[in-house]
Parts: C-alpha cells; structure tokens; sequence
C-alpha cells in the first residue's frame, strides 16, 4: 500500500496532501477549537453574571450608607433597593432576583418574572431539579443526579459556606408566569449581602450557550470549505504545471546519467522549475570541465605516482645499504619501516615488525629515560630531537645484549605536525670495549694516584695521633698538658674518620638514611659551621616557603660544608660566600636536567678566581686538587652524595668572576619536615647490662671501658653463634641484657643481620642496635626493617654511646 501511494503522480499526491492538511484543519477545529471556545464563552458568561450581582450588591451598600446617614429608615432603604433590583435588566430577559437569608425560615424577597413566588418561604415548595452547586467561583463542586430539592435551602447552603457561589438548575425561561410550565436548565450566581443578610442572584439559560455555539459551529464549517474548494483546484493546477517541467528535466537528467553530456533541454520553466534546470545545466557543465581536469590529473598523478615509487625505491635502498639501524613508528608506537641493519640488530624481519608496538621489537633501554615508549612519547609530545649517546643496551630477539649510540627524532607532515617517530642506532659493543679497555689503564693510574694521595693524608693523620699519644705518655706528670695533648689525638681522629667517610661516599656511595628536611635551615647550619673562624663572611638569601626534599642530613650538609669550604679558600683573602635558595618547577628546569621537576635547588656562590676552562670539565673527578693542602675527594663525594639521591649538581664559573655551584634535589613540596631541635643533654642511666658483638678486640675492649666508665656492665662476644648463645643463656639465669650493640660483618662467622633474627627468636623484645663502618651498608638506612631498633656508626665517642643508651633504657 505504501509503495502505492509513494508511487503516485506529483499532482495526486499534492491533491491528497493539501486535502488531509483541510481535513485535519477542520477536525482540529471542530474537536478541539470549538468546545474550548464554549468553554471559554461559558466562562466568560458566568464572569459577567458575577458582574451584575456585585453592582446590585454596590447599590445596597448606596442604601445601606444612606441609613447611617440617617437619610431613610431601614425598612425604606430595603423597599427603594428591592424596587431596583426588580427592575434591573442585563440581556435579553435576563433579571435579577432576592432572597431573605436572615430570619429563621429563608423566603424569597422579590422573583421579577414571577411576581407570585415573592414572599415565598423554604416551606413553601420551591422545588426544583438541581445538577450542581459551585462553593465560590471555581471553588469546590457539589453534583446532583438531577435531585428535586428546595432552591432557598440550596442557596442558603452556599452562601454561608464561602459567601458566594454557582448552583445549576432547570428552571422556567422568563416569558412563562408558572415554576409549573417547561423547565430548562439554568446557571445562577449567588452572593450574600452581609449587612442586610440577603442572597443576591442572577442566571443565564444554557440554551443560550448552545444557540451561539450553532451559528460559531456552521460559520467554521462553512469557512472550511469555502477554503477547501479554493485551494483544492489551485493546488492541483499548480502541481500539474510544475509536473510538467519536472519531467523535462527528469528525461534531460536520464540523457546525462547515460553519459550524453551534449544533450539539450527545452520548454518553458518557471520559478523555482527555471532554477533547478539552470542548476542541472551548470552543474553538466561543471561535470564535462570536471571530468577534463580528473583525465589531466590523473595522468599527472600516474607521473608522480611513478616518480615517488622510484623515490622510495632509492630511499629504501639507501636506508637498507647503511650500516645503522633504522626503525619508523607512528604515533601509537606501532613500527612502520626498518632496514636491513636494523633487521640484524634487532632479530626482526620487516613483515614481522610490521605493526608491531616499538617497544616488542626494539627493546632499549637507556640510563636517563627508560624503556623505548618513554623515549618515543617525549619525542612525539615535544616534537624535539634525543640523543640518547652510549648508554642505550639493546637485547635481540636471540636474546643477545648489544651497546648501542641512539638518537629519536620527530617525523613531520608538510603541515609540520607530527606523525611518527623514527630511531636511528649504531651498535657500539666493540668501540665500547675498547674504550673500557682504556679506562681501565686510565683507572689503574687514577688508582695509583688515590693511593697515593690516602697514604699521604692518613700518614699525616696517623702521625698527628702517635706523635700526641706519645707526648701525652711523656707528660702524665702534667696532667693539664697530658688532656691538651690527648685532645689533639681525638680531633686528628675525627679528621680520619671525615677522610674515610668521604672515600666511602665516594667509592660505594653510602645508602642515604633520608628524612623529610628543611633544605634551607640545614644549608644555613652547615655553611656557618664550615666557616667559623675564617676571614669569610656568609649571606643568605633563603626564601621561607623553600620546599622540603627527602634527604639524608648528615650527607646534605656535609655537600653544603664542602662547597662552602671550596667558597673560602677561592677568596684567600676574604669575601661573601652567598648561599641562595628556590623552588624550581618543571617548566623552569635547565636543559641538561632529564627528569621532570619539581626541584629544591641551593646555590653556594663566592667572589674568588674562579675556575680555567681547562679545569672545569675535572673538578668531580676523584682526587683531582687545584689546592696546595687537599685530598680532591669533596667534591666527588658531593657529586655521588647528589646523585644518590636523584638530583644533581653542576657548576658556573669564569676566571676572575667567581664561581657558582648549583645543587638540585627533588623536592616535596606538600611534605612537612620535622623539626630538628638541638639534643639536650639527657641525665645518665647506668645499671644497664649490654651484649657488645665485634671481631676487633680492640673494639672490643674500648667498647667495654666506655660502657663500664658510663656505670654499665658490658659482655664483649666476637661473633654472632657466642652472641646468640651469651643472649639465651643469660636469659635462662634471668638476667637478660638490656640492649645488644652488634658489628654488621664478621669475617668468617654469623654477623649482626643473621644474629639478630635469632636473638628476635629467643625474646622478640630484645633491643639490638647496628653497628658498621660502612655507611653503604643497605641494613644502616632500612634497620627497622631487619629488626634493629637503632644504629651506630664507627668510630663513635662516648657522647654517642651515652645518647644511645639513655634513650634505649629509658
């Protein structure tokens, strides 16, 4: 039926188009239109009555004031009113009428159309059919089924209810003179008179509705069809018209659309018919010209075609007949290209990389930026050139591993926007071994060197302790002489221990104890500390929202002790040594810095010579001194101290005009440091029993007098097994040992990372405390995680040791 009616002539479907637009038109009308139009009519009409009941309820109010005024008596007030309202008209017949609603038995006042009912009370039958009472207008309604009941009760009822109010009825029209005739159905409005207590009202017969509605309901139908014979034919003569050169053009079109280009179209065309043919003719025109150039386009495409297969040809040539290694990816890492090189380095064809993701077939990995997909995304997100030098190892599909000197560079549109990534590699396996061959001869002499150098300063070390250990021995006699003396032994000590410390920083780089720090509280202690007593004089330029950075703060403030001594002696004969602070977030960070931010940097600057070119490039090598009295391990300590904590440090400096050191740490910048109070000397608490574990019996023995001179009673053991055994039979006689200090490495037997998990056995509340002498020790940074409750480093004094006890007998 459908395809029917799709298939029908225009001019049919424009006639039955227009048609159904008429049809629904007037069933709109009809249905819809019309009844609301009664409604709002009838509504209209009770507005009206309510009009006219509340001009007659004005007029009362004229009499009612006339009384107060003492005009006219009530009761000649109320008949002038009643002779009014009598005769009162508003409409054709329309009146209105009174009822009493003040004395006990309601009657009514005055009926203008039926002069008999005047007077007539509720017990008089004044009955009639009521459908409906309205409590106020567009109040709540009350249906009837038709019921014959007494109007003044009726009345009443509303009334007193909300003052005014509708009531529906048959009554008789006002040409009839009996309630007794024909009744008809009737609306009236009822308002109450309060001063008088009177019930006004007024009515419309509905009839009336209907009659107008009649002559509204034929002026619509005879209106619609008045429009439906007009625009009927008009349509249809329109469509046929318009058909007409619609089927020109539809043969013109079948001519073209069977490639007849040259074809003609003739007749007469109007409107938007004339358009329409204008456009077809343009647009065949626009064809044929069309159709010319894509022949002349495509034998110029053919052309380029040809010249950028033999383009590629030579391309792909070129690349395959080097010898590194080429790898092209788009922007989700997927590999377009490698060349032969690339092939033999990587163990993949190129009909298996195809497709493939970058990172499954050239696996790389680099020293500053990770796996390959950390390289590539930066390289398509920044758009920027990496060089990734010596360090990248690459792992074959054989499994075999390979050094290799990379560089990733973007692949631009001629947009230039990028839309791949291409990685060029070499494979430097052989050139590096030769070069480790030579850094090793390099080393051995650098080696000799550093002996050297060790020799001499601990020569001088040891000599300062023998010469006043033995000056002290000569003077026992002198006491005060004697303390000097062995005074000096202990500092010359210390300055061993800060050598060593150094040369452990430096050869194993000591695992940092880190802690959340306030980088400028702790830069400022350590500056000052370096140069009390020197002709330098220290200025600070350290803002107070410096962030925090996770750090170890014996390490950090022993880098900012070195840059701020290394300040000093470049000024030998005074100067400012300026030590500022600032956060430095990512979009700040220098170029040569690979990992994102953010930064704490602190800069130590000084006024001295500076530093030669030719000096510049070795200042972090080990042992390298520009200084007549120096070990040169401060500032390669300094370097691998930095380093292990993920940051770095570099260095700005001309001759003449003074040298900067800038030092980079990764900062916390939510994190709040703890508070580093200076440590009050706590009272002493002898009477502990200590268990002291090491293999040096000498160790051993200054251990034990310490402990004894601090009012503590200690047992030295020299491996973990005695210790174990000391700690479980001690416990078994009840007294048990209060802490246990242990040496982490014992040669040949069980040292304090083993022997503290048996001892945790026998009494998991046992306190035992690590001891090394090598700060890299893994187990000095993490204890708690071993099961030690503290840590010691040697050589320790015995401030150390009485902190540690108190804290641990407390």
């Amino acid at each position: 039926m459908l395809n029917k009616l799709l298939n029908l002539s225009i001019p049919a479907k424009t006639f039955g188009l227009i048609l159904a637009l008429v049809l629904v038109f007037s069933g709109m009308i009809l249905f819809y239109f019309l009844p609301l139009m009664q409604e709002r009519l009838l509504h209209g009409r009770k507005e009206a009555l309510m009009h006219v009941a509340h001009s007659a309820h004005s007029l009362l109010d004229e009499y009612v004031q006339r009384v107060r005024d003492g005009e006219l008596t009530l009761e000649d007030a109320q008949e002038r009113a009643k002779k009014r309202i009598k005769h009162m008209r508003y409409g054709q017949g329309d009146y209105l009428w009174i009822s009493d609603n003040a004395a006990s038995i309601s009657r009514l006042l005055i009926h203008p159309t039926i002069p008999a009912l005047d007077g007539t009370d509720q017990d008089t039958p004044l009955n009639a059919e009521v459908m409906r009472m309205e409590y106020g207008f567009q109040g709540p309604v009350k249906v009837f089924p038709g019921t014959m009941t007494n109007l003044l009760l009726i009345f009443s009822e509303v009334v007193q209810t909300t003052g005014d109010g509708f009531v529906a009825y048959n009554w008789p029209k006002p040409h009839q003179s009996s309630i007794n005739e024909e009744r008809y159905p009737k609306e009236s409005y009822l308002l109450l008179f309060e001063p008088w207590d009177w019930i006004l009202g007024t009515g419309l017969y509905m009839d009336d509705i209907e009659t107008e509605m009649h002559i509204l309901r034929v002026e619509v139908v005879t209106f619609s069809l008045v429009i439906l014979l007009l625009v009927l034919p008009t349509a249809l003569l329109a469509s046929i018209a318009f058909t007409k050169s619609l089927r020109i053009l539809a043969d013109y079109a079948d001519k073209v659309s069977a490639g007849d280009l040259n074809a003609g179209v003739t007749g007469r065309f109007y409107g938007e018919a004339k358009r329409l043919m204008q456009a077809i003719t343009k647009m065949v025109a626009n064809l044929k010209s069309a159709l010319a150039q894509a022949e002349n386009s495509r034998v110029e495409a053919q052309r380029l075609a040809e010249a950028a297969e033999l383009a590629s040809e030579r391309l792909a040539v070129t690349l395959r007949s080097i010898g590194d290694g080429v790898i092209a990816a788009d922007t989700e890492g997927k590999v377009l290209f490698l060349n032969r090189a690339a092939e033999e380095l990587t163990g993949w064809s190129q009909d298996e990389a195809q497709g493939r993701l970058l990172s499954e077939v050239l696996q790389v990995r680099d020293d500053r930026f990770g796996q390959v997909e950390v390289l590539v995304h930066r390289v398509l997100e920044k758009g920027i050139v990496l060089q990734l030098g010596g360090t990248g190892r690459l792992v074959s599909r054989d499994g075999k591993h390979r050094l290799v000197a990379s560089n990733a560079a973007p692949i631009r549109d001629k947009e230039s926007r990028v839309i791949g990534v291409v990685l060029a590699f070499r494979d430097e396996t052989e050139k590096q071994s030769l070069l480790d061959e030579a850094l090793k001869a390099e080393k051995l002499e650098s080696l000799g060197v550093l002996a050297g150098g060790i020799a001499h300063d601990f020569n001088n070390t040891l000599t300062a302790i023998l010469g006043n250990i033995t000056s002290a021995r000569l003077s026992l006699t002198e006491p005060d002489k004697a303390e000097h003396k062995l005074r000096e032994a202990e500092n010359a000590t210390y300055r061993g221990k800060g050598l060593t410390q150094q040369m452990l920083t430096f050869a194993k780089g000591g695992t940092p104890i880190r802690e959340i720090l306030h980088l400028g509280e702790l830069a400022r202690e350590s500056a000052e500390f370096a140069l009390r007593g020197t002709n330098a004089k220290c200025v600070f330029e350290l803002p107070d929202d410096l962030w925090s950075v996770h750090a170890d703060p014996d390490q950090i403030s022993r880098v900012v002790h070195n840059l701020a001594l290394n300040a000093h002696h470049s000024m030998p004969q005074g100067g400012q040594v300026i030590v500022t602070g600032a956060n430095i977030e990512e979009a700040k960070i220098p170029q040569n810095i690979l990992d994102s931010g953010p930064f704490t940097r602190i800069s130590v600057s000084d006024q001295g010579h500076g530093i030669s070119s030719e000096h510049l490039v070795k200042i972090f090598d080990p042992y390298f001194t520009t200084k007549a009295h120096g070990s040169g391990l401060g500032l390669a300590s300094s370097y691998s101290i930095i380093k292990r904590h993920g940051g770095i440090i570099t260095v700005e400096s001309l001759p003449g005009q003074g040298t900067t050191f800038h030092v980079y740490l990764p900062a916390v910048p939510t994190a709040s440091p703890k508070h580093r109070d200076a440590e009050e000397d706590e009272p002493d608490r002898p009477g502990g029993r200590i268990l002291v574990m090491d293999d040096e019996v000498m160790i051993l023995d200054i251990s034990v007098d310490l402990m004894e001179h601090l009012g503590h009673a200690a047992v030295a053991v020299q491996n973990g097994e005695e210790a174990v055994a000391r700690y479980k039979q001690a416990m078994a006689d009840g007294l048990p040992f209060d802490v246990v200090i242990m040496d982490l490495t014992i040669p040949g037997g069980m040292g304090g990372k083993e022997a503290v998990r048996e001892i945790l056995k026998l009494d998991p509340a046992a306190k035992v405390v690590a001891s090394s002498g090598y700060s890299s020790d893994p187990v000095m940074a993490t204890f708690q995680e071993y099961g030690f409750v503290g840590v010691i480093a040697k050589p320790y004094t015995i401030q150390q040791i009485k902190i540690l006890l108190n804290k641990l007998l407390a």
